[in-house]
């Protein structure tokens, strides 16, 4: 991003409004100051700053749980900063908006073409709002009341589909899991879906069975539908920043719904469709629109429905940049690396504690502090973590890191 400087008043009304009247008077501590001299030249600032950055922590090593640190390809940062791409407003006008809408249409292609569904819409806030506005697709559907969700569903999803349904007279009944899995039961005929995802929580691979209540398919890692088939689900949703986007701190993230033609007037947010202009050329346009600006509210879908365009740029431009095969190929890689962490940490006895066939992420019961900590969202899961190995981990890496182990 590019650097914008203060002018000498705005920092001095920030200063003032914290009642100081220099930076001195912020007290910070001197760990964290360069003491660089005034006036130097830049590289001997990009040195200073380089040099103070290798005192950051890189934060705790093989951790996933929703949000996936992957290879990002040069391709990626070069044409998303280009300046016509630089605005990530919804491209209302498309006479002055084809390059914008483009992108849009292959994104939603892509996601189709992923999932195995007929339609995506234009993308979503995050994964979690996608889930709980595919519940709302369902509720609208079929007209029940009941949505049964597993336990293996991603947590903060869970509490944002909560949420979502607290003011409704929706009943949000979770279903348990056995030995990593969904323990499904036989729904009720007041149940409008069913809400599994793959891989879940823990890492586990979940069998999706096509039945009469719609099934829901949340997948958290998206890297992992090179190699899985969720065609069986009626929707699709999930999150996408693992297509060219960084962790950041936890967002901007992207969110993606994609679903069945029966589904297409319920979708959220906003489609590109392709068409053809009076002179019979290729062009793009909003085929649907479903905001309730701008069709009777009586008829609209969910007002919480603008698209992460920026975001789904990047995620389009990294799998235009990877093609079929080296999706597949990152796909494969995660899994192989996966197992490899796997098997060293069971040679220095760490339990892993389900048995079951996994993507890049599994569970293990271990005093060590790394990975993600399952106890504060799952009680019984005391001294469990999950850990992940992406592209990224490769063998060398994770041989350096078990070596650290005691």
């Amino acid at each position: 991003m590019d650097f914008i400087p203060l002018t000498d008043e705005a920092k001095q009304e920030m200063l003032s409004s914290l009642g100081i009247s220099s930076i001195s008077g912020l007290d910070l501590p001197e760990s964290i100051l360069l003491g660089l001299e005034k006036g130097i030249d830049e590289i001997a600032l990009r040195k200073a700053i380089t040099k103070k950055a290798m005192d950051n922590s890189p934060g705790n090593p093989l951790t996933g749980a929703g949000a996936y640190r992957h290879f990002i390809p040069a391709t990626v940062d070069f044409i998303t900063t280009l300046p016509a791409f630089k605005t990530a407003y919804t491209p209302y006008q498309a006479e002055i908006s084809q390059g914008t809408l483009t992108a849009i249409f292959e994104f939603q292609t892509y996601m189709c073409e992923l999932t195995g569904m007929d339609v995506a819409n234009a993308s979503m806030y995050d994964g979690a709002t996608a889930m709980a506005e595919s519940a709302l697709m369902t509720l609208r559907k079929t007209g029940k009341k009941k949505v049964l969700v597993s336990r293996a569903v991603h947590p903060h999803y869970r509490r944002v589909l909560a949420t979502y349904l607290q003011f409704t007279d929706s009943i949000i009944q979770e279903i348990g899991c056995n030995k990593g899995v969904t323990d499904l039961c036989t729904p009720d005929e007041d149940t409008a879906c069913i809400i599994i995802q793959t891989p879940n929580f823990f890492g586990c691979l979940e069998e999706l069975k096509r039945g009469d209540i719609p099934l829901i398919a949340v997948v958290n890692e998206a890297t992992s539908l090179a190699l899985l088939d969720t065609s069986a689900a009626d929707i699709v949703c999930g999150e996408a920043q693992s297509f060219g986007n960084t962790l950041s701190f936890g967002g901007p993230y992207l969110g993606f719904i994609a679903c069945k033609k029966d589904y297409l007037r319920l979708l959220p947010g906003r489609i590109v469709g392709k068409t053809t202009d009076t002179e019979g050329k290729d062009g793009f346009v909003l085929t649907l629109q479903a905001r309730e600006q701008h069709i009777r509210r009586e008829k609209a879908t969910s007002n919480i429905c603008s698209n992460e365009a920026l975001c789904a740029l990047a995620a389009t431009v990294h799998l235009s940049t990877l093609g079929g095969s080296g999706l597949l190929d990152i796909a494969k890689r995660n899994v192989k690396n996966a197992r490899h962490l796997k098997d060293q940490l069971q040679k220095k006895g760490i339990e892993v504690v389900f048995d079951n066939p996994f993507y890049n992420e599994f569970m293990i019961r271990t005093d060590l502090d790394i990975g993600y900590a399952l106890w504060s969202d799952y009680p019984e899961l005391s001294g469990c973590r999950l850990v992940c190995a992406t592209e990224i981990d490769d063998k060398d890496k994770i041989d350096i890191f078990i070596e650290t182990i005691k």
